[in-house]
C-alpha cells in the first residue's frame, strides 16, 4: 500500500488551494493508499470549528488530520523560531 503525508501551511480563508489539498487527500485514500494530511503554520485555523467543513469529510473517507500544536513565536529581525 501506498502512503502519502500531504503538508500545508496556508490558510483556507485567504487560499482555496487548502480545498483542492483535502480533496486530493481524499481521493488518494479513496484510491486505497494511506493517506495523512498536516495542518501546521497558517492552516491550523482550519482545524477550527466551522472554518473549513471539507476538512470534516475527510475522516470519514480514512484520512488522518494533523494538526501542528507547536507555537510559532516571532523573533526580531521577522523571522520565527
Amino acid at each position: 500500500m501506498k502512503q502519502f503525508l500531504l503538508i500545508e501551511t496556508r490558510d483556507p480563508i485567504e487560499h482555496r488551494d487548502v480545498e483542492r489539498v483535502a480533496q486530493l487527500a481524499a481521493g488518494l485514500s479513496d484510491a486505497g493508499s494511506e493517506t495523512a494530511l498536516f495542518l501546521t503554520e497558517n492552516a491550523v485555523i482550519a482545524a477550527r470549528p466551522g472554518v473549513a467543513p471539507f476538512l470534516e469529510a475527510l475522516a470519514g473517507r480514512g484520512v488522518a488530520l494533523w494538526v501542528d500544536d507547536t507555537p510559532t513565536i516571532a523573533v526580531a529581525g521577522g523571522g520565527t523560531g
